[in-house]
């Protein structure tokens, strides 16, 4: 599967190192490869999958 960003996501990565860069492929690659990885969010978003980037 190949990632769709959004535009302004795809300046933000563009405008960082390169360390940052591949961290953040690395944590888009994990969720292609299981979308359920992450914190469960509760209430109106119920079923969405949070995963957060610690840097």
């Amino acid at each position: 599967m190949q990632p769709r960003d959004k535009p302004p996501f795809a300046r933000f990565v563009k405008k960082q190192r390169a360390p940052l860069q591949l961290a953040i492929e690395d944590a888009v690659n994990l969720i292609l490869e299981d979308p359920t990885i992450g914190e469960n969010k509760v209430g109106d978003l119920k079923g969405i999958c949070l995963q957060v980037l610690a840097g």
